[in-house]
């Protein structure tokens, strides 16, 4: 069976060439459009022909999206803990929330960290001032543990602060901890090792424990000031 093909120009015309008999089957497509089949004369004065194509109505299959928000329904009215939610999804760190801190039922900051992988406390006679805090992974000479509290560096403890009898032992660090309070925190977040730490930490630390006080729900919801 003969048959000729061809391709429309961008305003849809085109030609055939070759053909013989008294009629053809013309057959258009497009994507979009329904398709068209005519009969066509070739008996036709002027050798032109006008075909008119309609829009195709595509039918798409259900779509279902399904939202996730960015952080716990009870944090909406403030962008304060924003980025520790945003982190906590990287996964490269130790997060713990209010929720954690409260079952955990500590006394001191320091217990809180207790259960963090890569840190050893050691609170021997009961006095968080005097505690053993060892990170394995931040030790020696040029060795520096920041910590942070609402976003602001509050203490760099490099080696000089460090027990000389006791190695690895930190007293700057533990004294700082020990001014807070676990009823005054709403989360926590550990990195060990500077390949963890990430930018908005970055000082000259090999270690960072940076800590979001609890904010007045009532106050202003940008500043998230501390109850």
């Amino acid at each position: 069976m003969w048959s000729s093909r061809a391709l429309t120009d961008s305003l849809g015309r085109f030609v055939l060439r070759g053909l013989s008999g008294d009629s053809v089957r013309l057959e258009l497509r497009r994507i979009g459009y329904q398709a068209l089949t005519r009969a066509v004369s070739l008996r036709t004065p002027s050798g032109e022909l006008e075909l008119v194509m309609h829009p195709d109505a595509v039918v798409l299959p259900e779509v279902r999206t399904t939202a996730r928000p960015a952080k716990p329904a009870k944090y909406l009215g403030t962008t304060k803990y924003d980025g520790f939610f945003h982190r906590q999804k990287l996964g490269l760190g130790t997060f713990i929330t209010r929720e954690q801190i409260e079952r955990m039922n500590a006394f001191h900051t320091l217990e809180i960290l207790r259960g963090v992988p890569g840190i050893n406390v050691s609170i021997g006679n009961g006095d968080p001032t005097d505690a053993d805090i060892r990170i394995p992974k931040c030790y020696g000479v040029n060795s520096k543990v920041t910590v942070w509290i609402d976003g602001k560096m509050q203490l760099s403890s490099s080696s000089p602060g460090r027990d000389p009898g006791h190695p690895g032992r930190n007293i700057d660090l533990a004294e700082h901890l020990a001014r807070i309070t676990p009823s005054d925190i709403e989360m926590v977040e550990v990195y060990r090792g500077a390949s963890q730490i990430p930018g908005v930490f970055h000082w000259d630390g090999c270690a960072v424990i940076a800590i979001w006080t609890r904010y007045n729900r009532g106050a202003d919801s940008a500043s998230g000031r501390p109850d």
